[in-house]
């Protein structure tokens, strides 16, 4: 894909666990509220996908470019006994286009370790 950064590699779970231990929190801190709409841009393996699905009822989007990323996300979300109203496997750039309804919020976390250099 042309424009696009090669991934480097996905930190495991326990790093990412030791990094947010509690990741709710986090999404409270940033003013995320049950009911809001919101856009994990780059969801990765879920690590804020399942706490997200939970905390707003299940109205989340998830993208990211490699579709493994997007079952592990899956997989967290089930985890969470949570929902998602859609899944993306497509470029950043395309999301405006690809979403059905507007958000409220859009995440971006823990994408830095995917851009050469970094």
């Amino acid at each position: 894909m042309s424009g696009v950064f090669p991934a480097t590699s996905m930190p495991d779970r326990d790093w990412w666990r030791t990094l947010w231990p509690d990741p709710v929190a986090v999404l409270r801190l940033l003013g995320i509220k049950p009911g809001m709409t919101v856009l994990d841009l780059c969801c990765g393996d879920g690590t804020f996908t399942g706490p997200l699905a939970h905390l707003v009822d299940g109205k989340v989007f998830g993208i990211d470019l490699d579709p493994a990323m997007i079952a592990q996300a899956q997989e967290e979300v089930a985890r969470w006994n949570s929902s998602v109203r859609g899944w993306f496997c497509a470029d950043a750039m395309e999301a405006a286009k690809l979403l059905p309804d507007p958000v409220d919020c859009v995440l971006l976390a823990n994408t830095f370790h995917g851009v050469p250099g970094c």
